[in-house]
Protein backbone atom coordinates (compact mmCIF):
# COMPACT_ATOMS: atom_id res chain seq x y z
CA UNK A 1 0.00 0.00 0.00
CA UNK A 2 2.74 2.39 0.98
CA UNK A 3 4.75 1.77 -2.20
CA UNK A 4 1.77 2.31 -4.50
CA UNK A 5 1.02 5.60 -2.74
CA UNK A 6 4.63 6.68 -3.17
CA UNK A 7 4.68 5.74 -6.84
CA UNK A 8 1.45 7.67 -7.38
CA UNK A 9 3.12 10.77 -5.96
CA UNK A 10 6.06 10.19 -8.32
CA UNK A 11 3.70 9.84 -11.28
CA UNK A 12 1.87 13.02 -10.29
CA UNK A 13 5.12 14.94 -9.99
CA UNK A 14 6.39 13.58 -13.29
CA UNK A 15 3.13 14.43 -15.06
CA UNK A 16 3.10 17.94 -13.62
CA UNK A 17 6.74 18.52 -14.59
CA UNK A 18 6.14 17.19 -18.10
CA UNK A 19 3.09 19.41 -18.58
CA UNK A 20 5.04 22.40 -17.29
CA UNK A 21 7.90 21.67 -19.70
CA UNK A 22 5.49 21.19 -22.62
CA UNK A 23 3.76 24.47 -21.81
CA UNK A 24 7.10 26.28 -21.58
CA UNK A 25 8.26 24.79 -24.89
CA UNK A 26 5.03 25.86 -26.57
CA UNK A 27 5.36 29.41 -25.26
CA UNK A 28 9.00 29.55 -26.37
CA UNK A 29 8.06 28.25 -29.82
CA UNK A 30 5.30 30.84 -30.21
CA UNK A 31 7.64 33.62 -29.08
CA UNK A 32 10.35 32.49 -31.48
CA UNK A 33 7.84 32.27 -34.34
CA UNK A 34 6.62 35.78 -33.58
CA UNK A 35 10.16 37.18 -33.57
CA UNK A 36 10.96 35.35 -36.80
CA UNK A 37 7.84 36.73 -38.49
CA UNK A 38 8.62 40.27 -37.34
CA UNK A 39 12.22 39.99 -38.56
CA UNK A 40 11.13 38.58 -41.92
CA UNK A 41 8.65 41.41 -42.34
CA UNK A 42 11.31 44.01 -41.57
CA UNK A 43 13.68 42.38 -44.05
CA UNK A 44 11.01 42.36 -46.76
CA UNK A 45 10.19 46.00 -46.08
CA UNK A 46 13.82 47.04 -46.28
CA UNK A 47 14.31 45.09 -49.51
CA UNK A 48 11.17 46.39 -51.21
CA UNK A 49 11.65 49.89 -49.84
Amino acid sequence: MHTSCCSQVCVDKFTYTWQLAASFAKESFLAATHVFNQTSRLCLLSISG
